[in-house]
């Protein structure tokens, strides 16, 4: 990991958030990144120096530094120093590639007039929308949590400058793209290896194939410690002569490899299946048929209790973090419940295709949800409120957030046999790709899923055309989304992944050559450990 120097540019009027104290924003922000290797010089010891020596020292400082800090304010504005030397150079440097900046607005300001300036506004002006720094310090809370959040953007911004570029500790000029730059780059793709060989290269030697289980469920969830998995086992499933679909939910114990509880209530074509974080539920939607949205309090009960009937298709489940909230997704529209209430919240609505997946960030606060089409939707689960429609002019299966609360990941499907499957890195923020990944040719991504913990993004592929097999794919996004290991299946391709809430329990659901009973698609569940 290499260090980086950010430069702060502030006006002596706004010295509160330079010194220490209850108010002092940078010393906090320096003691908390510390340990990340962040190192921030600003000019507080300098007010002795002569001034040639003084501005000597700040552009020296200044080539030093990849990152440079703006707390904006009318005072910032209106500073000669900073209008004549310090801007002038910190543009100097954007426009030869070498420096990011992001702006923080402490106090306020008037933009109006300020046209050689305009250059600011195009990065994103911290924090929210942008409000000041200033109107937190009445209340200690708010204060706290917008320190939080901006140590957050802080980082974020540093992983991604050690991700996406190669910054040398020992030259700091090493090329830093602009943003439009960044959204018109694809970065180097991991080399891809041919269909049934393991590509074991930079391998992760722990994580390793635990046990195979005779399950026959394409769609599979893992409760917090690994310790039991539930499945959804579909008859009749693709057989387009079916005078009727029918399913059951398995959950299993896996520490003694058997079958604890099943339920095979008339509720259509199971689908979408999730273990609650807290372990107390179990979500089951339907297709065909009811329709049907399930919760289940499975330790307690046999029977699950029906949320709404006949209402859409449901393709996929997601509990917030703390289990208090299900959100529920299919057609066009997600339905958010109270788990505890059994009440429904609110619907949110504007996509104009079936919605595929969903996902939600780790503070909570933004959900993203993808469709058949090629439409990505976030949301803002404080409002309940759509922030943006993206159009990425693919079509995606799957998203999952990464480390970075801006970057999703989106899984897409593959429309043509010669093109490999493909996964985007989205970052919302800037609203650009930031990088693709590569996968075999022919394979559609199917499932997505992200490790909290460790990091890792681990993909399962299948076949859209043949029974050529598919691939599971696992990527480090500590390590620039290096791939770090590679499972790849001749026949079989992958319907689903799921992690357990620690982080050290992988399931897997894979299509097996040989049938099974009624199953026009039969599967096999596979276990991995070693995250």
């Amino acid at each position: 990991m290499e260090d980086i120097n950010i430069f702060v540019s502030y006006s002596h009027s706004d010295s509160r958030w330079i010194y220490e104290g209850d108010h002092g924003l940078i010393p906090w922000l320096e003691k908390s990144l510390k340990r990340e290797q962040i190192h921030f010089w600003y000019d507080h010891d300098l007010k002795s120096f002569p001034f040639v020596e003084f501005k000597k020292k700040i552009k020296e400082e200044l080539i030093k530094s990849h990152l440079a800090i703006l707390l904006l304010s009318q005072d910032f504005l209106i500073s000669d120093f900073i209008r004549d030397y310090e801007l002038p150079w910190i543009k100097e440097r954007i426009d030869q590639k070498n420096l990011a900046i992001l702006p923080i607005l402490v106090a306020p300001l008037d933009w109006e007039g300020e046209e050689d300036l305009k250059w600011i506004s195009e990065w994103q002006i911290l924090p929210g929308k942008p409000t000041p720094l200033i109107n937190y310090l009445t209340d200690l809370a708010k204060w706290s949590q917008v320190r939080v959040d901006l140590m957050k953007s802080i980082k974020m911004r540093v992983n991604e400058m050690r991700r996406v570029y190669q910054i040398s500790q020992n030259k700091p000029e090493t090329i830093l793209l602009s943003k439009k730059e960044e959204a018109n780059t694809v970065l180097k793709k991991p080399e891809l290896n041919e269909l049934g060989k393991n590509n074991l290269d930079n391998d992760i030697s722990g994580i390793n194939l635990l046990q195979k289980l005779d399950i026959h469920a394409s769609n599979v969830t893992l409760n917090s410690d690994g310790s039991k998995l539930a499945g959804s086992v579909s008859y009749g499933r693709f057989a387009a002569d079916a005078v009727g679909f029918s399913g059951e939910v398995e959950i299993w114990d896996l520490k003694e490899n058997k079958l604890i509880k099943s339920n095979s209530k008339d509720m259509g074509l199971p689908i979408a299946i999730t273990f609650s974080p807290d372990d107390k539920y179990i979500a089951i939607g339907s297709r065909e048929k009811n329709k049907t949205l399930l919760l289940w309090d499975y330790k307690s009960t046999n029977k699950p209790y029906i949320l709404i009937n006949n209402y859409m298709e449901i393709n996929t489940l997601l509990f917030s973090q703390d289990s208090k909230i299900l959100f529920c997704a299919g057609d066009k529209s997600i339905m958010i419940w109270d788990v505890e209430k059994g009440t429904l919240i609110t619907e949110l609505t504007g996509h104009t295709k079936s919605i595929r997946d969903l996902a939600i960030d780790q503070s909570g606060n933004v959900l993203a949800s993808t469709t058949v089409g090629a439409e990505v939707g976030i949301w803002n689960m404080t409002s309940y409120k759509n922030i943006e429609f993206l159009n990425i002019n693919f079509y995606g299966r799957k998203v999952v957030f990464g480390s970075d609360n801006e970057i999703i990941a989106l899984g897409l499907e593959t429309i043509s046999k010669n093109e490999p499957s493909k996964i985007l890195i989205y970052n919302i923020d800037q609203k650009c790709i930031v990088k693709t990944l590569n996968g075999l040719k022919g394979l559609s991504i199917e499932a997505l899923a992200f490790n909290r913990i460790n990091g890792f993004l681990v993909s399962g592929s299948m076949s859209s055309y043949t029974k050529l097999g598919g691939s599971i794919r696992i990527y480090d996004f500590n390590d620039n989304l290096k791939l770090v290991k590679s499972f790849d299946f001749k026949p079989g391709g992958i319907s689903d992944l799921a992690f357990s809430s620690n982080g050290k329990i992988l399931a897997s659901s894979q299509i097996e050559p040989e049938p099974f009973k009624g199953m026009v698609t039969n599967y096999s569940v596979r276990i991995w450990n070693g995250f």
